[in-house]
C-alpha cells in the first residue's frame, strides 16, 4: 500500500510538471508568433483572467477554433478576447466534468450555438464546418490528449437513457474516489 502511494505521488507530480511545461510552451508560442513584449501580454492577462487558459487551448489546437475550422490569430485572440470563449465538449449538466479534458477554445457565436450538444450533434446538424473535416482536424491534431480527442469524438446520444446512466455513474465512482 506504501508503496501504492509513493508512485501515485511521484505520478501526480509528473502529471504537474508536464501540465506546467504545456503552459510555458502555449505562453512562449504565443508571445512568439504574435510579437508580443513581455508588457502587453501581462496587461493583457490582467485584463482578462481567462486569458492563460484560452492561450494553452489555442496552443492545443493550432490556433484554430475546432467547431468552425476559423483561424484564431494570436493578435486576434490578445485584442479580441471577449469574442472566444471556452466551451464545454460534453455539458457540464451531463458529465459535470471541468477538466481540461473536457473544455476547447471555440469562437462565442459557435459556444452560443452549440448550446448543450455534443460536438457531434451539433456539427451533423449542418452547423460549422461539418463533422467529417471536424473529424479529420482532430485526428491530425497531436497536442491534444487522447482523453479529448475521445470527448470531442463522442458520438452517442444524450437524450438516451443508458448513455446518461453511464454518466451518472462514471461520476458515483469520481465522488466516492474524491
Amino acid at each position: 500500500r506504501d508503496d501504492n502511494e509513493e508512485k501515485a505521488k511521484k505520478e501526480l507530480q509528473k502529471y504537474q510538471k508536464e501540465n506546467e511545461n504545456e503552459k510555458e510552451i502555449a505562453l512562449s508560442e504565443f508571445q512568439r508568433k504574435g510579437f508580443f513584449s513581455d508588457a502587453q501580454l501581462e496587461r493583457a492577462l490582467i485584463k482578462d483572467r481567462k486569458l492563460k487558459t484560452k492561450i494553452r487551448f489555442w496552443h492545443q489546437q493550432e490556433g484554430k477554433c475546432l467547431y468552425s475550422g476559423q483561424i484564431i490569430t494570436p493578435v486576434e485572440l490578445l485584442t479580441n478576447s471577449f469574442s472566444f470563449d471556452i466551451d464545454h465538449i460534453i455539458p457540464r449538466s451531463v458529465s459535470f466534468d471541468g477538466g481540461v479534458n473536457d473544455r476547447v477554445l471555440c469562437t462565442r457565436e459557435k459556444k452560443d450555438q452549440k448550446g448543450k450538444q455534443t460536438p457531434y450533434g451539433f456539427l451533423l446538424n449542418g452547423n460549422g464546418q461539418g463533422f467529417d473535416r471536424f473529424k479529420a482536424m482532430v485526428n491530425a491534431n497531436r497536442l491534444m490528449s487522447k482523453g479529448k480527442k475521445k470527448n470531442l469524438l463522442f458520438m452517442e446520444d444524450l437524450n438516451n437513457i443508458e448513455t446518461r446512466k453511464r454518466f451518472i455513474a462514471r461520476n458515483l465512482v469520481d465522488t466516492r474516489y474524491a
